[in-house]
């Protein structure tokens, strides 16, 4: 008959209770919610505080991703680019964060085209001089400075 050996399981059994209180008090990662407005074939950086562990998207396929640091990775920028317009979900793991943005586009075209319509419109003529400013036409540019010499 094998002899109980207290001495390896009682440790055994501390340690697996120390790693259960300690996983069960870590500080889960701070979550941040973003919404952001795009344009299709644009691109745009997303810039982060804090080293990009990993980023995942919803629809790999509908983006494309690069992550660029700065030269001392104190802070880390993700520069994407969506190619076709459908909304998608971008999830980045930080060192001590999680972000999850929700990517929308930009309002339906025929609203846009009618607001650059609007904006062309706005300035239908060129400037006219009034009377008061109309002998204001010349002026003179000021001398620029001489070297004084002694």
């Amino acid at each position: 008959m094998k002899s109980f050996k207290p001495y390896i399981i009682i440790p055994a059994i501390l340690i697996f209770i120390l790693f259960l209180s300690a996983k069960s008090f870590a500080a889960p990662a701070l979550q941040i919610n973003k919404n952001l407005n795009l344009s299709v074939n644009s691109p745009h950086l997303l810039t982060f505080d804090e080293k990009i562990i990993r980023y995942k998207f919803a629809n790999e396929k509908d983006f494309k991703a690069e992550i660029l640091s700065n030269l001392f990775n104190t802070k880390q920028e993700l520069l994407i680019k969506p190619l076709i317009e459908s909304n998608n979900k971008l999830t980045v793991w930080t060192e001590s964060k999680v972000y999850n943005i929700n990517f929308e586009f930009e309002q339906n075209k025929e609203l846009k085209i009618r607001e650059i319509q609007e904006k062309e419109s706005f300035i239908d003529k060129s400037p006219v001089l009034s009377e008061e400013t109309s002998g204001m036409t010349d002026f003179e540019l000021d001398s620029p400075p001489k070297l004084l010499t002694h």
